[in-house]
């Protein structure tokens, strides 16, 4: 686990419905977060919490947050073990997805707890834009082509990270051994490191791809130098690519802008 900023948190675990003929084209290892604002808990697609998350939990009012219906992952347990009330978009008909609050939504709906695009919540969420996605389209896990990142680098200084920098940049090939699918793998991760600048301090910006094979900002630090760590790490776009143009999976000025009430978390 990894806390991103103060009182926000992502993790990676091995999805429990995952096989190795997965078509669907996901990996093993799926994300979730937590979100603390000292009175509120949010929890987000979780999967078993860490354990400082669900102790923290025992000391505020938690709610669990699903961006769909399918991320149900471990809400169930937790909503049990918890009591937190959990926020999901109406399910599909056709399918069984979050099958054990199917007789409870129609109270659900009543109460709040049952939402679409445009809808407030009352649990400290602002939504920025959303838009409805075509039948059959790629889901954005398979539409990204690259993402761009700015990372704080602990582990070294100013002016010995420019030289690191300067010498990757310089490399024709970085052979390193990660973690994919739950085993080991050797790969050239050169191709994916789609551009790296020092911005100020020990922070760089990034853009790293995404597909064929994805580098993670925790695996560029570790190239730079093994010694290295990300001290913190954040998102600042995401790029697709369709009919040879480039561009962003959602334009928020076509987009529906929402702004939920309570809105402290973001």
């Amino acid at each position: 686990m990894r806390e991103l900023q103060t009182g926000l948190w992502h993790w990676e675990a091995s999805h429990p419905e995952w096989t190795p003929a997965n078509t669907e084209g996901w990996g093993p290892e799926v994300s979730s977060y937590a979100i603390d604002d000292g009175e509120r808990l949010l929890l987000i697609d979780p999967l078993v919490p860490p354990s400082e998350v669900e102790e923290l939990a025992a000391s505020r009012d938690t709610a669990i947050v699903l961006t769909n219906p399918w991320h149900e992952r471990d809400a169930r347990g937790l909503v049990e073990r918890l009591g937190a009330a959990v926020f999901v978009p109406r399910p599909d008909e056709f399918n069984d997805d979050v099958a054990w609050l199917r007789d409870d939504l129609e109270r659900l709906e009543k109460e709040g707890q049952v939402f679409s695009a445009g809808d407030r919540l009352p649990v400290g969420v602002e939504v920025r834009a959303a838009a409805a996605v075509d039948d059959g389209a790629p889901s954005l896990q398979e539409a990204v082509s690259s993402c761009e990142w700015r990372v704080e680098v602990s582990g070294t200084g100013h002016d010995e990270l420019c030289e690191k920098v300067a010498d990757l940049i310089a490399a024709r090939t970085l052979v390193v051994t990660r973690t994919r699918k739950g085993n080991l793998v050797t790969d050239d991760i050169r191709p994916g490191i789609l551009a790296l600048r020092v911005v100020e301090g020990v922070e760089v910006e990034c853009e790293l791809a995404a597909q064929p094979r994805a580098v993670r900002p925790g695996e560029l630090v570790r190239a730079i130098d093994p010694g290295l760590e990300e001290a913190w790490v954040r998102r600042t776009n995401q790029w697709i690519e369709r009919d040879g143009a480039r561009g962003v999976p959602l334009h928020a000025t076509d987009a529906q802008h929402v702004r939920l009430a309570g809105a402290r978390a973001r």
